[in-house]
């Protein structure tokens, strides 16, 4: 008997984006075996650092859900499913890093409890505010390993968060890729950057509302010794980032900061 395939009509093939995603990923990817694991100095780690790791070991654990949601969210979508597996498989080594980090100093996490960190909370109702909750995600992960990399003594420790940090950054720059591109194909740019804009209004004004785990993570971080009172996703150069980002991908020069989102989305998302 021979299989028949079904043909799925998706919203296009652009091999030679995603290859070039793919070759940037092999070019910086960083390798567990690499990490110095018999060079961690016990006498720069205290409880509060220990607790901190453990908190943000869990946090990772919801690619695992994250990435069922994509798949089916995103089934019809080849590239992007595509580089979605590949996303899977450096985000899964990030947990795994840190709970080797742990286990030095006999901190486990339980099957139970790794179960539990999976959940995640549904996506939204448009691909390019999914896309866009995702590049804010990665861009704040990637300043909260910055800094914490920055903030510790331990050098083990330090090249890990160091490698995340990185990882978090290029992932960031993906998902604005693949938010490019669903803007230049939708039938209804309109109403998609619309969807933007108000994902950007909710994480500036009301981000209490939002349970990525990326927001959870830099809260916590915010709580320790290891960071500044201002809240990490309030630092002036990540909004300007965020702003100059969202302006571009968006068409919006009148986006320079938070404020400026009310009158846009007042005004109305004609422009591109």
């Amino acid at each position: 008997m021979t299989a028949t395939a079904t043909a799925v009509e998706g919203p296009g093939h652009d091999l030679d984006r995603t290859l070039d995603l793919l070759e940037t990923a092999e070019a910086c990817r960083w390798h567990m075996s690499d990490l110095p694991w018999g060079e961690i100095d016990d006498s720069l780690v205290d409880e509060e650092l220990i607790g901190y790791v453990r908190r943000a070991a869990l946090t990772e654990m919801t690619t695992w859900e994250a990435t069922q949601r994509f798949m089916t969210s995103f089934a019809d979508d080849v590239d992007f499913t595509q580089w979605i597996a590949v996303w899977f498989y450096e985000e899964t080594k990030h947990p795994q890093a840190l709970m080797r980090w742990l286990e030095h100093f006999g901190v486990t996490l339980t099957a139970g409890e790794m179960m539990a960190a999976r959940q995640t909370q549904p996506f939204v109702g448009s691909r390019s505010g999914t896309l866009a909750i995702n590049v804010i995600a990665e861009t704040i992960a990637s300043a909260g390993y910055q800094r914490l990399a920055s903030l510790t003594r331990e050098p083990v420790l330090r090249t890990i968060t160091t490698n995340l940090a990185r990882d978090e950054g290029r992932h960031a720059s993906g998902f604005y890729v693949f938010l490019d591109r669903e803007l230049a194909r939708s039938a209804d740019p309109a109403r998609e950057r619309r969807m933007i804009l108000m994902v950007l209004y909710v994480w500036f004004h009301h981000r209490s509302r939002l349970k990525h785990p990326g927001m959870l993570l830099q809260r916590d971080l915010t709580e320790q010794t290891y960071d500044d009172p201002e809240q990490l996703a309030d630092d002036p150069a990540i909004v300007a980032r965020l702003c100059r980002l969202f302006a571009e991908v968006l068409g919006e020069p009148d986006l320079h900061c938070p404020s400026d989102l009310r009158t846009i989305l007042r005004r109305g998302t004609g422009r591109r």
